[in-house]
């Protein structure tokens, strides 16, 4: 198995978990901190859109153009855009092969 295969079965089974986390999180909590330095839900499940859509830049520009920017929209919005986000990385992945993922088949 490459490393890019890998890396697609994981992102597939951790899809699962990742959906029915954020879907469990109260949206009139979205904006709840365990700590004040902690980030808020609607903070994390944002920046992790956001890194999706940064990897998906970095597949079809070969390059990442990260600026932070604010949680953008309602919470079913944020995780509308987080789950669109990771399903575009998921299928991007799958098109590369393994020579355009830039990684060597594992030994």
């Amino acid at each position: 198995m490459s490393q890019r295969e890998f890396f697609i079965e994981r992102h597939a089974i951790e899809s699962g978990a990742f959906d029915r986390v954020i879907c469990a999180l109260p949206h009139d909590q979205f904006d709840y901190r365990p700590h004040e330095r902690s980030q808020s839900a609607r903070e994390l499940v944002w920046t992790l859109a956001c890194e999706s859509e940064a990897c998906s830049d970095m597949i079809d520009n070969g390059r990442i153009d990260w600026h932070h920017r604010p949680p953008a929209g309602t919470p079913g919005q944020i995780v509308s855009t987080f789950q669109k986000n990771y399903a575009a990385l998921s299928k991007r992945t799958a098109a590369l092969d393994d020579a355009a993922y830039g990684l060597r088949r594992s030994q």
